[in-house]
């Protein structure tokens, strides 16, 4: 059977077609393979996934088609961390202004009034509030309590049992450290109220961690980066490390080196180019968020860099001990004070060391310096201003009981005024309390809070003997509370006018 020369042309025409539009579509399929490989959209899609940020911040992260470059569009979220009063009402982050409208002159009908008082930078009522949304321009802020809606809000999962706060993970390195710092956060606001049970549960606090969430777009990202990071500053850095109960090793901010251990924490950073300084979070072992924690008052922020409140603040200059500092602040303060007892104080005194039960710094302080106190709470731990290190081995309280025993009538002191003056502050002086209205003098307190610490540390130790273990059990509940309420006593006293 003979074949038309057409239709032999044609059926070659079709399969050359055929193998055209084959070749077409896998030119394409290798295309759009490469593109999908190596475009940066995918790979911020990857590198904000649960396993780098969790899977509550990684839920936020969402891409968005750009048409005009035909390419996909990567926005994540991530905190903003700083420090401030818990009735703040601004952040760091606002929201854009919105454009007026042509109709929006005839409904609203402006109220100065009210615009002044939405205006205020701190109010009452953001107190208690866990995320405060009273400014309109000013993005949502989120308070860390420790609670399980503060956990909801700031994305951290909570957990009612004690130790999920100090579970420490071999391989921590992959995920993004200011996740381990929400957490850290959260654990510490949680433990530390539970620990001092007060009434109003935190609410007199003076400052508090907070937070903003920032929505960013990979793109922008440096190259260098491969985590989606936090953001903050360098002081709201010291401070929130200096709560958490990190002591600074090294602070050079020309060579961009900060660096931080204590409570179980790590701090480390590095110079990335066109971005600043970058720091890392670690957890390296349990952290305690008891006894040991900062006392949560807005004096914490002045301590961080060596200056104390003190009684030069009523003429409105500054106790700096910091070192740097502390040479021009005596000189200033102190204009009298001679130049060998001030080169004793800074420690460039040439001769032999003398061996000082605290260093002559602490001395200064405690002269100067204002009581630093929330009412009603028993935290008592400062940041250390100063360059010297504190080390209490003694036990001030039976130091200061026996040097009032020994103060009472003594007559080898003399009738100087400051003697007079002493004895009648321990021994006459009335001292009330906030909750305790015994009207106590101050070595009664002091006397009666040293016993109780001495009974409380027996009874830890082992040192009586029960038949039972419940008894032994409510003994030391016993005198755990009698310590507590002793401390309370001691802590919340304020001298009054009366005279015995």
């Amino acid at each position: 059977m003979a074949v038309n020369n057409e239709e032999v042309t044609l059926i070659l025409t079709y399969a050359a077609f055929a193998i055209s539009i084959a070749a077409i579509i896998l030119s394409l399929l290798q295309a759009l393979l490469a593109y999908l490989q190596f475009d940066n959209s995918e790979v911020g899609r990857r590198r904000c996934s649960a396993e780098g940020m969790g899977e509550q911040w990684a839920g936020k992260t969402t891409r968005k088609f750009k048409w005009r470059e035909w390419r996909y569009q990567v926005f994540f979220e991530v905190p903003v961390f700083y420090t401030a009063p818990p009735g703040i009402t601004v952040g760091p982050l606002t929201k854009l202004k919105p454009k007026p409208k042509l109709l929006d002159g005839f409904w609203r009908v402006p109220s100065a009034e009210s615009d002044k008082e939405t205006s205020k930078t701190y109010q009452a009522k953001a107190i208690p509030m866990e995320v405060i949304e009273i400014q309109e321009h000013v993005q949502p802020i989120y308070k860390i309590t420790g609670t399980e809606s503060s956990c909801k809000h700031t994305m951290t999962k909570f957990s009612n049992d004690d130790e999920k706060w100090a579970n420490v993970h071999t391989a921590e390195d992959e995920g993004c450290s200011w996740v381990l710092l929400l957490d850290a956060l959260q654990g510490q606001e949680k433990a530390s109220r539970a620990w001092d049970d007060t009434v109003e549960r935190g609410l007199n606090h003076t400052i508090c961690y907070l937070i903003q969430r920032k929505t960013c777009c990979w793109d922008f990202m440096p190259l260098n980066t491969t985590k989606p990071f936090a953001t903050t500053n360098i002081c709201h850095l010291i401070e929130i490390m200096s709560m958490l109960g990190l002591v600074w090793k090294e602070l050079d901010l020309k060579k961009s080196s900060l660096s931080a251990e204590g409570n179980g924490y790590m701090v480390k950073s590095e110079n990335v180019p066109g971005l600043g300084i970058l720091t890392r979070f670690s957890r390296l072992s349990r952290a305690v968020h008891k006894e040991n924690r900062i006392v949560p008052c807005d004096e914490v922020k002045r301590l961080c860099f060596g200056e104390v409140p003190s009684l030069f603040d009523l003429v409105r200059e500054k106790l700096q001990v910091s070192p740097d500092r502390l040479d021009s602040c005596l000189k200033r303060l102190l204009p009298k004070l001679g130049n060998e007892h001030r080169e004793l104080i800074l420690g460039t005194k040439e001769g032999p060391p003398r061996s000082l039960i605290f260093p002559i710094q602490f001395e200064l302080i405690a002269m100067l310096a204002k009581s630093v106190h929330i009412p009603g709470s028993r935290f008592r731990r400062l940041p250390n201003p100063c360059a010297d290190n504190w080390y209490p081995g003694l036990d001030i309280a039976a130091c200061l009981a026996a040097f009032a025993g020994n103060l009472k009538d003594c007559s080898s002191l003399g009738d100087h005024k400051l003697t007079t003056e002493l004895q009648e502050l321990f021994q006459h002086g009335r001292m009330d309390a906030l909750h305790f209205d015994n009207g106590q003098t101050l070595v009664q307190k002091i006397t009666k809070y040293s016993e109780a610490t001495t009974c409380l540390a027996d009874e830890k130790a082992g040192l009586y003997y029960y038949p039972q273990e419940d008894e032994r059990q409510s003994m030391e509940e016993k005198a755990t509370r009698e310590y507590n309420t002793r401390l309370l006593d001691l802590l919340d006293s304020t001298l009054g006018c009366r005279q015995g």
